[in-house]
């Protein structure tokens, strides 16, 4: 396949399986060892986070693997690694790489920003914030 039904393949895993709730629709994009892992992560954020949205923020694709970072928002009114829903919004940012191959994803290496997730649902203390004119220094 092209850089360009690499790069569209990825976007069909976000708008049409991701965003809809389409689990099915894995296997027909990916190879099976893949699919069945993003199925239970994705039910997992999803029973968490019923509303949970990828928007893409940058795509770029070179020869099989394509580079992608986005965006994820949802409401927590499920539970969360084992916490229960705080009823928050939240935003978090993600970045996957992924490996085609015969018109699927055959490899996948995915890394979410927890830290402001979990900060958001007040599962740890957020930065404290500035105040304007406030000073620092190092010591």
């Amino acid at each position: 396949m092209s850089m360009e039904e690499n790069k569209a393949l990825n976007r069909r895993v976000v708008e049409e399986i991701i965003n809809t709730g389409q689990v099915e629709l894995f296997s027909e994009v990916m190879e099976e060892p893949i699919a069945a892992h993003l199925r239970r992560d994705i039910g997992a954020l999803w029973q968490a986070f019923p509303d949970l949205h990828y928007t893409i923020e940058d795509m770029l694709a070179e020869g099989e693997q394509v580079a992608m970072r986005v965006t994820i928002t949802g409401t927590n009114t499920g539970p969360f690694q084992g916490r229960p829903p705080t009823g928050k919004v939240a935003r978090w940012a993600a970045t996957s790489f992924t490996r085609h191959a015969n018109g699927k994803i055959v490899e996948q290496w995915l890394t979410i920003d927890m830290l402001p997730l979990l900060q958001q649902l007040g599962v740890i203390p957020g930065a404290v914030p500035r105040h304007a004119g406030a000073s620092s220094s190092l010591v």
